[in-house]
């Protein structure tokens, strides 16, 4: 609709179709496929609605918009597309100097829907927030303190004085985590680099393959990436236009939905909108060369070996990932504590459970869980305040990896006369065969604790039966 080039199309969907992160995030039970989904159906029926002027793309940017605006935070994003998707395309210029804007009363439709739809959610958080001293908006439902929140906390959560303090929220400088998460942009199947690579893992999980992928494919990637983003540069100092410069579109759209990146310890899913638009910049640079040496026609037979490629890579990928349901067993994380959980623990009992495995466990035993909170000193009061019955926490999210909630593991393990250990359960991934993620190395096996909580009429009991 905007290049009028298949051959760049083509090639933009094949890089999206070949993404580790996406392939990933299909199969994770995460919201983000859906949300990029809602996402680029809003800009494509916007874009449409604007430069066609038609009133029923209009509509369904509306109704896309206000259904991303309920789903989540991102929809902020969208409002500075919208705008930059009508300077740039409306069917009759912009002209700010007249203050001339044809159309407007139609393009500004889906805008109010979606803060409509968004003031209304923030409005029900807000009502929340002020409503209940605690309230699950810490990592994966862990309980926080709602005293005193503001409009930072109202749009991210981790700003709240008492969430996991490594994912707290805040801008960030830091130039190894841009260039990291830019490099794994590029990573594509079947020439994976295994994620979570870093100067610590690198001994175990960097192969001599990888870094043949790196020089042989990426690197020559970024370069085509840079490229592409200086023609386009070069093109826009050469006509000064930006009315309908698709190219410069491009780039302005790519940097609003990669500013999470500027926030501390941004996880690449944070941003996958602005993936399509890197194999855009990729695509279009490959399109620049091959027509730049004449050889359009060497780029033509590329896509139709391409085409080849994937209808030969698709059998060879399911054999490879087995998810079809009827041939697939189902496994779950922490199954070994779930069934302790079943067979020994009341069901009325109440659970704090580490992040990492309050998902698993919520599936897998159906017992009132909130998650184990990051600080100590909120420990009790939460304990008190839910009347937790139990804690459960593993060595995997404690020392292993991710250092969830561990100033209250440590707390829990130093003192015995307020929690007692009841099971030390192994679990032995191992043996169930499971397969590697992407390249990215699984734990093989891990060890949870049940903690059992002393009440203060257990203690009371036991000072009655001791005196007695």
């Amino acid at each position: 609709m905007l290049t009028n080039n298949f051959s760049v199309t083509f090639v933009t969907l094949f890089f999206f179709t070949l993404s580790v992160e996406f392939i990933i995030s299909s199969k994770a039970g995460l919201k983000e496929s859906f949300v990029v989904m809602l996402i680029i159906l809003s800009i494509y029926y916007y874009v449409k609605g604007v430069k066609f002027n038609n009133k029923k793309s209009i509509i369904a940017a509306s109704i896309f918009g206000g259904l991303t605006a309920i789903t989540t935070d991102h929809v902020i994003f969208l409002f500075p597309t919208f705008i930059l998707s009508y300077v740039f395309f409306n069917y009759k210029q912009v002209n700010f100097r007249t203050l001339t804007f044809p159309g407007l009363k139609y393009a500004i439709l889906p805008i109010l829907v979606m803060f409509l739809f968004y003031a209304s959610w923030t409005g029900v958080k807000a009502y929340q927030y002020s409503t209940n001293e605690y309230y699950p908006a810490g990592l994966v439902g862990t309980p926080v303190s709602t005293e005193g929140f503001g409009l930072m906390e109202l749009l991210n959560p981790r700003y709240f004085g008492d969430y996991e303090s490594s994912l707290f929220g805040g801008f960030s400088f830091d130039i190894k985590a841009y260039s990291y998460a830019l490099g794994y942009m590029f990573n594509i199947v079947p020439f994976t680099i295994p994620r979570g690579l870093n100067f610590t893992t690198m001994d175990h999980l960097l192969l001599p393959k990888h870094i043949v992928y790196m020089i042989v494919i990426y690197l020559p990637f970024a370069f085509i990436t840079l490229f592409s983003l200086f023609t386009m540069l070069k093109n826009l100092i050469k006509t000064k236009n930006i009315y309908n410069n698709v190219n410069l579109y491009m780039i302005g759209v790519f940097l609003i939905f990669m500013f999470p990146l500027t926030q501390h310890r941004a996880s690449l899913r944070y941003f996958y909108t602005a993936f399509i638009f890197l194999y855009y910049f990729i695509s279009y640079g490959l399109f620049i060369l091959f027509s730049q040496r004449k050889k359009l026609k060497l780029y033509g037979k590329l896509i139709t070996v391409i085409t080849i490629g994937i209808l030969l890579l698709i059998p060879y990928w399911y054999y490879q990932n087995n998810n079809f349901i009827l041939f697939n067993k189902e496994f779950i994380y922490a199954q070994a504590t779930g069934d302790f959980i079943n067979s020994n623990l009341g069901r009325d009992d109440a659970i704090m459970i580490q992040p990492g495995y309050i998902y698993k466990l919520q599936y897998l035993t159906d017992r009132r869980t909130v998650g184990l909170t990051p600080l100590s000193d909120s420990l009790l009061p939460l304990i008190e305040y839910y009347n937790i019955d139990y804690v459960v926490f593993g060595k995997y999210f404690t020392w292993t990896n991710y250092f969830y909630s561990k100033d209250s593991v440590e707390y829990i393990m130093s003192h015995p006369d307020e929690f007692e250990l009841i099971a030390t359960i192994k679990e032995d991934y191992d043996a169930l065969n499971v397969r590697l993620e992407m390249g990215a190395k699984m734990r093989a096996s891990d060890e949870l604790y049940i903690y059992r909580v002393i009440k203060s009429e257990s203690k009371l009991n036991e000072q009655l039966v001791f005196v007695v």
